[in-house]
């Protein structure tokens, strides 16, 4: 159903559940975003969707109303004519331009993967997903989790990854903002 008058009696009850008196003596309530709509559509609850999400129910009104799809997920009246409204929208508009690169996912870039870097003679740096992650959630000053970082650069590698490169006793090791000296 499609709502396109403000004397329409569906119209009235929606405005009317602006009001938190309403809304617990009809037991029922206004509800935005998709994640919330989403979760109401899984419980089959009855659902007014508005055309315009920029238009409030409580403001004014431009002189026609946005309409307003009543759907129910229980007997799946109204889903057709809310699909090809939304069919509509998304053909109006502006086609993805090709030549703007599409981003890298998450989950494609290596979360383990590092590279020792040899800035100069006595001088490493390591950079990489691996370490970005560890320094994050590490605080040298506490002694228990300068252990924890410790451990995990020999457990990861990154330590014999440094050794691979000429890394010796007294050299500079830089990761992200910390640069300590490295001591068996």
């Amino acid at each position: 159903m499609e709502i396109t008058s403000r004397d329409n009696e569906t119209f009235r009850r929606l405005l009317k559940l602006t009001q938190k008196k309403y809304r617990r003596e009809l037991n029922e309530c206004i509800i935005e975003g998709g994640k919330v709509v989403n979760e109401h559509i899984t419980r089959a609850t009855q659902i007014f969707v508005r055309k315009s999400s920029s238009n409030k129910l409580s403001g004014a009104f431009p002189p026609a109303p946005p309409p307003i799809f009543e759907i129910s997920a229980a007997t799946g009246q109204g889903i057709e004519a809310l699909i090809k409204e939304t069919a509509r929208l998304l053909s109006t508009l502006a086609k993805p331009d090709p030549s703007i690169p599409n981003a890298v996912l998450e989950d494609t870039i290596d979360k383990n993967a590092f590279e020792v870097i040899a800035e100069s003679v006595g001088v490493f740096c390591v950079r990489g997903p691996l370490v970005d992650n560890l320094i994050r959630g590490v605080v040298l000053t506490d002694t228990e989790s300068n252990y924890y970082f410790q451990r995990r650069l020999v457990e990861t590698g990154v330590i014999d990854a440094l050794k691979a490169k000429g890394m010796k006793e007294g050299d500079t090791v830089q990761i992200a903002d910390i640069e300590f000296e490295y001591f068996e």
